[in-house]
């Protein structure tokens, strides 16, 4: 287990995103009523470990879809650089 660094909520407040010390990112489900989460998947960005310091979602939805396109706007300390994942 790694310390959390940081935390995301959709704008549903169905799913949110941690960013962990070992660069990874998991995702969780979360029940508003019963205030329950559960992780659905976690992914290592890097190999070595660098710890996320940000995560930001959006999603929008483009004229030729009909489902939304969410993606992750992550910082990674010591990377220079910002990832954008969908």
């Amino acid at each position: 287990v790694s310390p959390v660094k940081c935390i995301c909520f959709n704008p549903v407040g169905d799913r949110f995103f941690v960013g962990d010390a070992k660069s990874g990112i998991s995702v969780f489900s979360f029940d508003s009523i019963t205030g329950q989460a559960k992780q659905l998947s976690r992914t290592q960005i890097f190999k070595n470990s660098i710890p996320i310091t940000s995560i930001s979602y959006s999603s929008w939805q483009s004229a030729s879809s009909v489902k939304a396109n969410p993606s992750l706007l992550v910082n990674v300390c010591g990377s220079n650089a910002v990832h954008l994942f969908n």
